[in-house]
């Protein structure tokens, strides 16, 4: 697994509750604090990152991962399950994941200098969630094409539900297109998710900024509307640029279907909020969730269920070229005007020069008199169109 680099420049100001705090800003003088976060799952590694805010004005920030933290993981009764070795640049981490379905824990971290208070905090992970992928389809949800999921949850009505629903696609054998980042210890996708579902909370976080429809990072849904029921929910994954027919391999994804903690929940969804709201100046700013006491950060446990498929093509893949035959013919002559590939479901529209046009996907044209002539060829689908135009001559 690599470690990626978690820099602990804090500029959002928290609220000031049980979980949350207010940081001085730009007060330079404001005591350095501990950083922690973890995202726990029972699958993979148990990964704990820790290190120190600081202000803007420190150009050196990124350097700040605490390399001497004595890391504790407890169970719920306060047991100590084990010690965090240190691995890398602030990482630690347990040699056996000892993570379970349906059990709280706690995380303690010590500095070890006298500068930087000690910190603890403690979340849960529900138990395994149950879900199935009913159906796949290429739908428009919210003015973007989509591979459009049909999820099925069974969920327990023992408890209160946080899901989070991701989705993944790549292209086999094809390692230059990045799907995935990974941040906290967490894989968290690159792909566009929308939702036309009205329980979830992906169009109140969105509308929450504007009223419009934008892409978040996963589907987010509770079961405040479907408590102890069998619920159904479209999940929409805008992976256009993976909509084409000259691929190197099958379309391959996968759906995550994940059921968090409220922990979990709430920072997710804040930072969902965060994105939307950075690059709008006049915008209140968004208090990001955290649960470190005397710190900074996210300790919080997550149940993953990975469903994986392989997408049909699409009926709306790209062309992979367009072909002229009898280009250079003597007039009157016939050209024929052939489409290389591309989705059933794609509009065409041929432009031969002359005033004439078609809409059919493969054509022919009669040119009666000689001349260079210009053509212009369009490739339509549901936000967006591709194109191309050359010029042919007929003699």
């Amino acid at each position: 697994m690599n470690y990626f680099k978690y820099i602990s420049i804090w500029l959002i100001v928290f609220s000031s509750a049980s979980c949350t705090k207010e940081l001085p800003f730009p007060d330079v003088q404001a005591d350095p604090e501990l950083v922690v976060n973890s995202l726990f799952s029972p699958e993979g590694e148990l990964i704990v990152h820790v290190s120190q805010s600081c202000h803007l004005a420190n150009l050196k920030c990124e350097l700040n991962f605490v390399d001497n933290a004595t890391v504790s993981l407890l169970d719920e009764s306060g047991g100590i399950i084990g010690n965090l070795e240190h691995v890398s640049e602030g990482v630690y981490t347990l040699s056996n994941n000892p993570i379970e379905y349906g059990k709280e824990y706690q995380v303690e971290v010590s500095a070890n200098n006298t500068f930087l208070k000690s910190i603890t905090s403690k979340s849960y992970v529900p138990a395994s969630v149950k879900s199935k992928v009913l159906d796949i389809a290429e739908k428009e949800i919210g003015g973007y094409l989509t591979w459009a999921f049909d999820v099925e949850i069974e969920d327990d009505p023992a408890v209160d539900n946080y899901y989070v629903i991701t989705g993944e696609a790549d292209v086999v054998l094809d390692p230059d297109i990045q799907t995935a980042s990974e941040t906290n210890g967490y894989l968290e996708p690159l792909m566009k998710h929308f939702s036309d579902d009205p329980n979830s909370d992906n169009n109140e976080i969105a509308f929450a900024i504007d009223f419009v429809p934008y892409p978040l990072k996963a589907v987010y849904l509770t079961d405040k509307h479907f408590n102890g029921k069998t619920y159904k929910t479209t999940v929409g994954i805008n992976v256009t640029e993976l909509m084409y027919s000259g691929a190197v391999g099958k379309l391959i994804s996968e759906i995550q279907v994940q059921s968090v903690s409220k922990e979990m929940y709430e920072y997710l969804t804040s930072i969902e909020e965060k994105n939307l709201r950075i690059a709008d100046p006049f915008s209140e700013p968004v208090q990001v969730y955290s649960n470190i006491d005397n710190g900074i950060g996210i300790f919080a446990g997550y149940a993953p269920l990975k469903i994986p498929i392989t997408l049909p093509e699409s009926d709306f893949g790209w062309p992979e070229d367009v072909r002229i035959e009898n280009e250079g013919c003597t007039a009157p002559c016939t050209v024929s005007f052939l489409t290389i590939g591309g989705g059933s479901k794609l509009s065409y529209r041929w432009d031969f020069g002359d005033g004439n046009t078609s809409n059919e996907k493969n054509t022919e044209h009669q040119y009666d008199e000689p001349g260079m002539y210009e053509i212009i060829y369009e490739a339509n689908r549901v936000g967006g169109g591709w194109g191309s135009n050359f010029n042919i001559e007929i003699r």
